[in-house]
């Protein structure tokens, strides 16, 4: 009986210490980073260059244009996202969270590479921000008892999928940009 009990007091208390469940994409150096290729047969580097500024001078989405060069083949461009997030689990008001990434786009002939990368949170437009990691790995709020650190968890879990699911859009967005043209053959 001692044990079964030892064995349950064990079980609980490392589930009381619950971190988030969710993650998002991180790559080798433990940076958040996305990455992926569109393939686009017959379209020229110079084509799809123009197409990416059209594309971010254009987009409903806050984006400006950080670098470009066309010998490259390469535009870089900061896409700005925000979520609504709690300070608190047990009031209701929130927080506006606003981020930043770096969109970077590498053309060749017939392909785009995107890269989501360099992922900030601001506080406030004009300052440097901190990182996404550093945000998400001192996302603490106070913690009256144990018992409530799964709950908070899940109140990060719930900004990181908002994240999630704007980053989601964004490619979504470039892959229908970039992507292959459909011909109508009716």
């Amino acid at each position: 009986m001692k044990r079964l009990f030892g064995f349950l007091l064990i079980a609980l208390s490392t589930t009381s210490f619950a971190q988030d469940e969710f993650k998002l994409n991180y790559n080798d150096d433990k940076k958040v980073e996305y990455q992926g290729v569109v393939e686009n047969e017959g379209v020229s580097q110079s084509d799809l260059f123009k197409k990416a500024i059209a594309w971010i001078e254009n987009t409903k989405r806050s984006q400006t244009i950080d670098f470009k060069d066309e010998e490259v083949g390469k535009v870089i461009a900061k896409s700005q996202f925000s979520t609504i997030g709690k300070s608190n689990y047990y009031s209701n008001k929130e927080y506006h969270y606003n981020f930043e990434c770096d969109v970077v786009l590498e053309f060749k002939d017939g392909k785009t590479r995107y890269t989501l990368e360099n992922f900030k949170k601001k506080s406030s437009p004009g300052e440097p921000g901190s990182t996404l990691e550093y945000f998400i790995d001192n996302y603490k709020p106070e913690i009256s008892s144990e018992k409530n650190r799964a709950k908070y968890a899940k109140m990060l879990d719930e900004i990181e999928l908002a994240i999630q699911d704007q980053v989601w859009d964004l490619i979504d967005d470039i892959k229908k940009t970039f992507g292959p043209v459909k011909k109508d053959d009716w």
